[in-house]
């Protein structure tokens, strides 16, 4: 979802984790707020109603990808 340019929003990940993982909203949110403190993501609040946060990706996803593999 990260290789295009366009912002990612959390709900907007956690529909597509869920179809590919099949793990909850609680197991998803635990997930990305150990990705946040480990600094490997950034989570920003987005500006107007409600509180939707917007994940995004601190490093290039080939560059974590191949340190991964």
């Amino acid at each position: 979802m990260s290789t295009d340019d366009s912002g990612m929003s959390a709900g907007e990940v956690h529909t597509q984790v869920k179809e590919e993982m099949g793990i909850g909203y609680t197991r998803y949110y635990e997930i990305v707020q150990k990705l946040d403190t480990i600094r490997l993501i950034n989570l920003d609040y987005r500006a107007g109603r409600g509180r939707t946060r917007m994940v995004a990706l601190r490093f290039s996803p080939d560059m974590v990808l191949a340190e991964l593999g």
